[in-house]
């Protein structure tokens, strides 16, 4: 009878990629949503641009943050971090806001933005304050 040994690094190397297909295959619900927001605004940007553009080629980069939940960085890089009531730092939300990116919101009109976030996590749930941020 022959025995079937397997190296511990290949063992670990195995579990680690069985857990990373099981943790792929269970979606979260909301993500398609919030997916679908993000590439409408993406759509969006780029018509606009088009249509904007006079004979000059103008081709945007994007870029995609996804940390809401604090698994990166310490605080959520949507709506930044605070310590002690101290702000470490600003999250892009606000960055955006101040430097007049949103058409609801104006430069100085955060704190009207966050309280209103706030009121539909509590009120509606993570996926209507997630959809919400990501449009603003």
């Amino acid at each position: 009878m022959k025995r079937f040994t397997i190296s511990l690094p290949v063992l670990i190397n195995f579990i680690f990629l069985i857990s990373l297909v099981v943790s792929c295959t269970q979606q979260e619900k909301h993500v398609d949503i919030i997916v679908s927001n993000i590439l409408s605004s993406k759509t969006a940007i780029e018509q606009y641009i088009t249509k904007q553009s006079t004979g000059k080629c103008a081709h945007p980069i994007f870029v995609t943050f996804w940390d809401f939940d604090g698994t990166i960085l310490k605080g959520d890089c949507s709506e930044g971090y605070k310590e002690n009531d101290r702000q470490i730092y600003r999250g892009l939300v606000q960055i955006a806001i101040e430097q007049n990116f949103s058409k609801l919101y104006k430069e100085n009109e955060f704190d009207v933005f966050f309280n209103y976030y706030e009121h539909l996590d509590r009120t509606q749930g993570h996926h209507s304050s997630s959809c919400y941020l990501c449009r603003r």
